[in-house]
């Protein structure tokens, strides 16, 4: 998870998307991505008191180009100083099934 609490921070996260926007075409091979999403899911806790729903993603391929753009991002994250510390070394495979 990207720690982003100050407009320092979140300039620095787009000043690395940006940075590494054409690596990730590159591992992406400038083609579309198909995924299939798996339902709704929340980050944690219960549904009463949730704040974060995401959509689990599928990459209906199996070239894992999308799981390869992603470790991309989280690696210029991680070397940005941007993600906590706990999240830094998760397997962003457990992220995208």
């Amino acid at each position: 998870m990207l720690k982003l609490w100050n407009q320092k921070r979140v300039d620095l996260a787009a000043q690395v998307l940006k940075s590494t926007s054409s690596r990730v075409l590159d591992a992406l091979d400038n083609r579309p991505v198909f995924v299939r999403l798996k339902g709704l899911d929340l980050m944690r806790g219960s549904l009463a008191k949730a704040r974060v729903v995401y959509a689990p993603a599928e990459e209906i391929d199996s070239e894992n180009r999308l799981l390869h753009a992603c470790k991309i991002m989280i690696d210029a994250f991680v070397e940005a100083g941007l993600v906590i510390d706990k999240d830094a070394n998760k397997d962003a495979k457990s992220e995208l099934k």
